[in-house]
């Protein structure tokens, strides 16, 4: 269990026992039927304050080897669905928090560098048994264990991959009406492919385009 590396569930426990809280529990039934599929590379997208974070710590602490959840769903939606406990705390989590960074280290620090130091540090005890050198990129991190322990870590981006796919029919067909309606049609394409670009070289740890872009963004802000 780890900070970045099967994190634990605490963050989805505050979200529980907070006054208000809106089960969106059913969200994992979805993306359960898309793991080890074809459609695994899943975008879940919403405007700002619409609970992306939460979504984020509940399917954290849903899938999470780093933690032991089932006392946490038992309430909820998701546990009366019947594949309920097919991936519950059965699957290796790489959770990355830009924004926490951003807090912890200034707009000015190495993110790519950063990231891929701390995320480095903890795959290097998740799995002892798979030499990892401190120079190695976080892509060939990845490849390493899964050779060696044939063991999958879900960071859900594949950049070979052109598609996003929103698993909610409503949702995505208003997203692409929303899209194909907007009157600076071509200027959100290009924010698209920025951020596809931006996640595809922190991947990659290409620090320099990276820094580039985060200080042209802050820049435009």
């Amino acid at each position: 269990m780890g900070l970045y590396v099967n994190p634990n569930n605490v963050n989805f426990q505050e979200a529980l026992d907070s006054p208000i809280y809106v089960d969106k529990s059913m969200l994992i039934a979805e993306i359960n039927r898309l793991v080890r599929t074809t459609k695994k590379f899943v975008c879940v997208s919403r405007s700002r304050r619409f609970g992306k974070t939460m979504a984020g710590n509940m399917l954290c602490a849903y899938f999470s080897k780093g933690c032991d959840s089932r006392e946490l769903f038992a309430n909820l939606k998701i546990a009366k669905d019947p594949g309920f406990e097919k991936y519950l705390n059965k699957l290796n989590v790489i959770k990355l928090d830009v924004n926490a960074f951003y807090s912890k280290y200034g707009l000015n620090a190495d993110l790519v560098s950063l990231f891929s130091a701390s995320i480095r540090a903890e795959l290097k005890d998740a799995f002892p048994s798979v030499l990892i050198p401190d120079d190695e990129p976080l892509a060939g991190c990845l490849e390493k264990i899964y050779a060696f322990t044939n063991e999958q870590l879900y960071l859900a981006y594949d950049r070979k991959e052109l598609q996003c796919y929103i698993p909610n029919r409503e949702v995505r067909d208003q997203w692409i009406l929303s899209v194909q309606q907007s009157p600076d049609y071509k200027g959100l394409m290009e924010l698209v492919n920025a951020s596809k670009l931006l996640v595809e070289n922190t991947i990659e740890g290409n620090a320099e385009v990276v820094g580039t872009a985060l200080n042209k963004s802050d820049m435009e802000r």
